[in-house]
């Protein structure tokens, strides 16, 4: 049995803003984050951090650097399945050492982040959250 390090939590790390800038899902994924952090700590005794292109500069910049902002879109859509294979490497290289020995929270990811956990065998949640989400009486 392998023993987990930490919990990280993380989102679609490809999808861009609606400028074609990195970091399209950072902010709610971050919310995420603020918002189960303490729980996870407490009932784990784990360490949690944040994993996104705001919070991890080689993720940006190597993610800047596949697109524009007017191509950032294409690439998106064509990477939701699953990561073409010259990707490959860079993903192992800059995501897997990241997500080694830890247990994943996921927003709302898409089908290129759940095969990519279950090829390395990473223990992960997938949280989808209702829309309403970002008021601030909301007790998660």
């Amino acid at each position: 049995m392998v023993m987990l390090r930490g919990v990280t939590v993380l989102g679609d790390f490809l999808r861009p803003d609606g400028k074609g800038r990195t970091g399209g899902v950072d902010r709610p994924t971050a919310w995420l984050f603020n918002a189960v952090r303490r729980q996870i700590e407490l009932a784990s005794g784990l360490p949690v951090d944040l994993f996104t292109t705001t919070t991890h500069a080689e993720l940006n910049a190597w993610v800047a650097s596949l697109r524009t902002p007017e191509t950032a879109d294409a690439l998106w859509a064509s990477c939701f399945e699953e990561i073409p294979s010259h990707m490959a490497e860079a993903v192992e290289r800059i995501v897997l050492p990241r997500l080694h020995r830890r247990f994943c929270v996921g927003y709302e990811l898409p089908p290129y982040v759940v095969r990519l956990l279950e090829n390395w065998a990473i223990p992960f949640v997938d949280v989808r959250i209702h829309p309403i989400r970002f008021m601030d009486d909301l007790m998660f």
